[in-house]
Formats: C-alpha cells, sequence, structure tokens
C-alpha cells in the first residue's frame, strides 16, 4: 500500500487517484468551511489517469495543461475535530474538441464543497434519535443543509401491499385542522409501521386507503384500533372482509378510569363532612394505585409500614379494606371493578358484560354511564377478548414518535417528522 492509499484509507474514501506530497500533507489550520473550529487540512492532488471528456465522451485521449484549481472539501470528522481536504484539480483540454474541463473526485458533487460521504453520514444519523442541531454539530455543518438531505429523502407509500392484520392508532403530531392527531397504522403481526398520515378525518383516510387495490383490501381480515367512534364506519367501505377488534388495554381503561372518577367524587365529599374525614380524603388521595390494583395481585400477606397509619404494619389488602370501608359506592364499585376484571382476564365476554349490564342501583350516574359506554362496543370487545393481536406494540410506537418529537423540540413540518419516524424504524427494522 502507498503512502497516499493508506493516507485515503484514514480519511474514509476509497481508491480515487489522490496524491499526497510525503512531507506535511497536513496541518492544523482555520478553514471557511468550519468557521472558528480548527481543522486538519490534508492536502491532495487530484490528477487521473484517464479522464472522460464531458462535451464528446472521449475516453483516454485527453492531456492535462498547466492550469489548476484549488478548493476545499469538507471530511468527516476526527472525533470533535472537523478535517479538510485542500484539493488541486488540473486542467484538462480534449484532443478531439478542444473542450477545457476539470475532473471531479467520486465523492464530490459538481459545485459542492462538503463531500458525499459528509452527506452519507448525516443521512445515517437522521435514523437515530437526535435533533438536528445534534447532526449539523456533530459534522460541523448547518442545520438548513442537515434539513436538506432530509428532503431529498422520498419514502413514498408504494401502495402495493396491505397485510391481513392492521392495527390503527393516533398520536399528537404537528398542528394542523385536526387538533394536531396524526393517524398511524402498522401490521398486527410483524408489529411493522407502515404510514403515518397527518390527518385522521374520514375523508382523508378513504382517500388513502382507496390508492391500494381492491383485492389488497380484502386481504385484510382484522382491524385493531381503540372505542374510536369515526373509523368503524370506514371498515364497511374500505375492508368488507375486516373484523372489528377492540383493544383490550382501552377497555381496561374505561373501567378503572370511570372508578377513579368515582373515587375522586367521594374523596372529595368525605372531606366536606364534619370529624376526622380530613384524614381519610388523604389517605384516599395517597393510595388511589392500590385501589386499582387486580385483586389477584394484592398481597394480603406481608405487612409493612403505610404512610398515614401512624406506623402500624398492614398487609396492602388490610389498607384497601379500610378505604373502602369509608365509601358504600366506592366499594360497591369496587366489586363490579374486580369482578369484570376476573372475566377480562379469563377471557369470559359472557361474564364480562353481565357484570356491566347487572350494575347495582345504587352506583351513581356517572359510573354507570361511562361502564355502559362498553356495550357499544359489545361485539369487538368480545372479539377483543378472544382475539391474540393487541395494539400494545403500536402504542409502543407511538411512544417512540413522541421520543423523537420532543428530542427535536417539535417539528414545523409533518413530512419532517414524518420521515424521521420512518427512518428511525428502518433502522430498528433490520437490526
Amino acid at each position: 500500500m502507498t503512502h497516499s492509499d493508506s493516507i485515503t484509507l484514514l480519511l474514509d474514501l476509497k481508491a480515487s487517484d489522490l496524491t499526497f506530497p510525503l512531507d506535511n500533507f497536513v496541518k492544523e489550520g482555520f478553514s471557511k468551511l468550519t468557521g472558528p473550529n480548527k481543522a486538519l487540512i490534508f492536502k491532495a492532488t487530484y490528477q487521473p489517469k484517464q479522464t472522460i471528456c464531458p462535451a464528446c465522451g472521449v475516453i483516454a485521449s485527453t492531456r492535462p495543461v498547466r492550469a489548476y484549481n484549488v478548493s476545499e472539501v469538507l471530511l468527516t470528522p476526527s472525533g470533535h475535530r472537523p478535517r479538510v481536504l485542500s484539493l488541486t484539480k488540473a486542467k484538462y483540454d480534449c484532443t478531439d474538441c478542444g473542450t477545457y474541463f476539470t475532473p471531479i473526485p467520486y465523492f464530490i458533487e459538481v459545485g459542492a464543497t462538503i463531500s458525499s460521504v459528509v452527506k452519507a453520514a448525516i443521512f445515517l444519523d437522521l435514523r437515530v434519535k437526535m435533533s438536528m442541531k445534534d447532526v449539523a454539530r456533530r459534522y460541523f455543518v448547518s442545520p438548513a443543509f442537515c434539513w436538506k438531505i432530509l428532503d431529498q429523502i422520498p419514502l413514498k407509500q408504494p401502495f402495493r401491499r396491505l397485510p391481513e392484520v392492521l392495527c390503527f392508532d393516533e398520536f399528537k403530531a404537528t398542528q394542523n385542522s385536526d387538533n394536531g392527531l396524526a393517524f398511524v397504522y402498522s401490521d398486527g403481526m410483524t408489529h411493522e409501521l407502515l404510514d403515518i398520515l397527518e390527518s385522521r378525518k374520514q375523508k382523508d383516510l378513504m382517500a388513502y386507503f382507496f390508492k391500494f387495490p381492491r383485492s389488497e383490501r380484502l386481504k385484510v381480515k382484522t382491524i385493531v384500533m381503540d372505542m374510536n367512534a369515526s373509523y368503524p364506519a370506514l371498515l364497511p367501505v374500505l375492508f368488507p372482509n375486516a373484523q372489528l377488534v377492540i383493544d383490550g388495554f382501552h377497555v381496561v381503561q374505561q373501567l378503572s378510569r370511570a372508578f377513579n372518577q368515582l373515587r375522586i367524587k367521594e374523596m372529595n365529599r368525605l372531606k366536606k363532612l364534619p370529624g376526622d374525614n380530613g384524614k381519610v380524603y388523604r389517605k384516599l388521595k395517597k393510595y388511589w394505585r392500590n385501589l386499582l390494583k387486580y385483586t389477584g395481585k394484592v398481597d394480603y400477606q406481608k405487612r409493612k409500614q403505610f404512610p398515614l397509619f401512624h406506623g402500624e404494619w398492614r398487609t396492602e389488602g388490610e389498607v384497601i379494606d379500610y378505604l373502602l370501608s369509608q365509601s358504600k359506592p366506592l366499594e360497591t364499585a369496587y366489586e363490579v371493578l374486580q369482578n369484570a376484571l376476573d372475566a377480562f382476564r379469563a377471557k369470559q365476554p359472557t361474564a364480562f358484560f353481565d357484570a356491566i349490564e347487572s350494575l347495582p342501583n345504587t352506583l351513581p350516574e356517572g359510573f354507570k354511564k361511562s361502564c355502559r359506554y362498553l356495550l357499544r362496543h359489545k361485539t369487538a370487545i368480545s372479539c377483543g377478548l378472544l382475539s391474540p393481536y393487541s395494539n400494545g406494540p403500536l402504542e409502543g410506537k407511538n411512544n417512540l414518535c413522541k421520543v423523537i418529537k420532543r428530542i427535536a423540540f417539535g417539528f414545523s413540518r409533518f413530512t419532517h417528522l414524518r420521515k424521521r419516524i420512518l427512518l428511525q424504524q428502518l433502522l430498528t427494522k433490520r437490526n
């Protein structure tokens, strides 16, 4: 390996007819490309052995002339120090057509001062959870240059294939006419994030999915989603053969929210009563997580000290029993919640809806109304209890979308957010 080949390899470049001087081929100094940062400046000459005339396309019939062009090209950094290539390029004239031209190495575009190697490195970092300013600072370029590279990535939906199981959801994206909520869907079997839409309105979803062939839409057998009221109306039109499945997490969330709202009302009611109820208020406020826990996971054996109980040694079950004894509506609602959770965990749709349909009359109307809301989706929830598919992986993807958005301190354009998320998903998929 020659001296020039070794330095070329050191600079992350391929063999490119670069010639480096034997002495003083690198120095430390300032460059207009790196601003106030000191850079390692490598000197090289580019004089290829074989050239092609850009005018007539003749090969090897050119000769170099005495004129030279000197330009600086930004390379990938070494640690925290930028590297710049001070490149001397020879001018050539074609013996066939007489055209003067300057050959350019493969890693430099015409008129560019930033090498293609840096652009490729920036593209790879766009697939990592980093802000655009951090990426730009890492390679000593401007954030606008990084946004320009992102804009050049197409990432268009091919509209060719749909899986048999689709998961629908939404998350808070950029501000738009739909309260900033974006529609996201994934493959229910492989958990691959398929695409993100800026709007979740029915007309926009129909216009999007109608771009898929009807044969592909007929292949969809299952749609997993939350209890969104607008999506089910689209299924007979877009996916006639699909069965709607309500994710179990949202069912339990609906019951837990209803019980928690009742706990807050009872807590505030007891606070206004005379006597020692202020202490009960604080206990109901502090131990709300214990009340929402499934009874099968409540510890009735191990004793420990609970704050607000004067240092007494109690089991978790005893604390829950004490809190429920302070409110009869809360105790009744707790029994309903646990009966429903028992049937839910046992995957018994009949017993689950029996617990909801037979609510005691002593319960407040607000609690009963929240629970009976599940009856509107009785068929889809029953399918969800028996189905092996869940929206859990897609909820995890939504959390990742929010992390990318938070790290970037928000996005002004939805296309930028979509591309950063899909690029990161491509990285996860390959790993």
